[in-house]
């Protein structure tokens, strides 16, 4: 330990080096082979393997086992053999020649591939290592894909970006960057999904790839979607249109037409606008039998349904979308339809079934390790806790959210948590406090373009105002409020603000 603490990160101590190396020339020649073949396999490893990988018969490789173990070089450990100290196995591999790894590292990656069975997506991450040692960039490069197919499956995306990095740079091809794509967004790195999505986009359209660009197109917008940035968004989405129109992948155009209705929603367009689309991919899905596609524009009518008032409606669709995630282990959508079946239980008073879906929501969400749906997980738990007038413990969860938030770079989420933490505020009977929080929510909201959370938070300063005695200033956020309402379907809150009107109103 001494030793190693002074080489720092300098590399094996000369002193240490030499010790070792003493102790393995002593070693008979014959059991050369099997310490080479331990060291590049690095792992713990069965005696077929070793016996494979060292090339000698069952009896001469029995006996170099046993001399090893005498001598304190290996070690046994449930059926598998491996060094006393990793030390032992770094100086073999660096006193091998490179022809002499190279060949090493080619046999045991043949003998990996043929013993490994069902456990091929296991070993990936081993295989990819021999392959690249051996020279073999393009099997390495295979394999660096396999293993991220397989990290994604353990819901360790983190693990997958870096085996889907690796198998870009061995092996560059479009399908590997929409891969990474699709695990960069999964551990949450939105801004680089984003990034590596638009620049598969250009190659694929560049190569004529529908198929790959309108993929491309959607893994783009729905990192634009996460992030709160429903605008660019729907625009991307537009444009992919053009292109599925002359594809033969309705998939594609199905997400498409969801994409095109989150604009609507977002920005307060109508909401037949958005219903069209999501009628467009509702045809889509029952004459193709995309059923696996239906969770997603559950999501979407859901939250139209909820904007226009009918909660059960929204419940409904959603609670069937719900089914259908759960079925195809779709763990992201399942768990944002906890979150959104909890929300819409509030709002209709079901404290029960809101407290029920949120807490699957994010046992979901933290045993699978999925980041981006914990924003709004944590959003809801913490609305739930303002209905049961429980202060503090709403501004934790809406703290925990707004962490969240602020690291996916969501603008939209970061100001629906100030707003919420202003709510909290004012339950509290910090008005001066509630006052500036919503203030600075509503001008992130409007720089978001987020127009029905603009409306919403306009009226909870109206309600603000009026509980401050300020009756000029109640008017003024309620008349902007209404000016935005006038002419949409968002039945809710009109009847909202009528209820604060009739409240701020003086009795004739």
């Amino acid at each position: 330990m001494t030793e190693l603490a002074r080489a720092g990160t300098d590399g094996l101590p000369t002193t240490l080096v030499e010790l070792i190396q003493t102790r393995l020339d002593r070693l008979p020649q014959a059991t050369r082979p099997l310490v080479q073949a331990a060291a590049v396999l690095q792992l713990p490893s069965d005696f077929v393997t070793l016996q494979q990988m060292s090339g000698g018969d069952e009896a001469s490789t029995l006996d170099a086992l046993d001399r090893l173990l005498q001598a304190d070089i290996l070690t046994e450990h449930q059926g598998g053999y491996r060094f006393v100290h990793p030390l032992v196995g770094a100086v073999v591999t660096a006193g091998l020649s490179s022809a002499r790894r190279t060949v090493l590292h080619q046999r045991a990656a043949t003998v990996l591939e043929r013993t490994a069975g069902e456990r091929l997506g296991q070993l990936a991450g081993q295989l990819l290592v021999h392959y690249r040692e051996a020279g073999n960039a393009s099997k390495a490069a295979a394999y660096a894909e396999l293993a991220g197919e397989h990290a994604l499956r353990l819901a360790a995306s983190v693990e997958a970006v870096q085996f889907f990095r690796t198998a870009l740079t061995l092996e560059p091809t479009l399908g590997r960057q929409l891969e990474l794509g699709r695990a960069l967004a999964r551990a949450g790195e939105l801004s680089e999904a984003r990034s590596v999505f638009a620049a598969a986009r250009i190659q694929a359209d560049a190569q004529g790839d529908i198929a790959s660009t309108t993929t491309a197109y959607i893994g783009e917008a729905s990192a634009l979607g996460a992030l709160g940035k429903y605008d660019e968004s729907a625009a991307l989405a537009e444009d992919s249109l053009a292109t599925v129109a002359h594809g033969s992948d309705p998939a594609m155009q199905v997400l498409a037409h969801l994409l095109l209705a989150a604009g609507p929603l977002s920005r307060g367009r109508t909401l037949a606008e958005a219903e069209a689309h999501f009628r467009t991919a509702l045809q889509l899905v029952y004459a193709h039998q995309l059923n696996v596609l239906l969770p997603l524009i559950a999501i979407g009518l859901g939250n139209l349904l909820g904007q226009r008032g009918d909660l059960a409606g929204a419940r409904q669709i959603l609670q069937e979308g719900s089914t259908q995630a759960h079925a195809a282990k779709d763990d992201d959508t399942a768990a944002i339809m906890h979150n959104n079946l909890a929300y819409y239980a509030l709002q209709a008073g079901d404290l029960e079934a809101a407290e029920w879906h949120v807490a699957r929501g994010l046992e979901l969400s933290e045993t699978q390790r999925l980041r981006v749906p914990r924003q709004w997980l944590y959003s809801t738990r913490g609305e739930i806790a303002l209905a049961e007038q429980a202060w503090e413990q709403a501004e934790g969860w809406f703290q925990r959210s707004l962490s969240e938030a602020q690291q996916l770079g969501n603008q939209v989420q970061i100001a629906t948590e100030h707003a919420n933490l202003g709510l909290a505020a004012r339950g509290r009977g910090q008005l001066d406090s509630a006052l500036g929080l919503l203030t600075q929510a509503g001008a992130e909201a409007r720089a978001s373009g987020a127009i029905y959370l603009v409306i919403q938070i306009d009226l909870w300063l109206a309600e603000l105002h009026a509980q401050r005695a300020e009756r000029k200033a109640a008017y003024d956020m309620l008349d902007q409020a209404e000016g935005q309402l006038a002419g949409s379907e968002f039945a809710r809150l009109r009847a909202w603000a009528t209820r604060i009107r009739a409240q701020i109103t003086p009795s004739e």
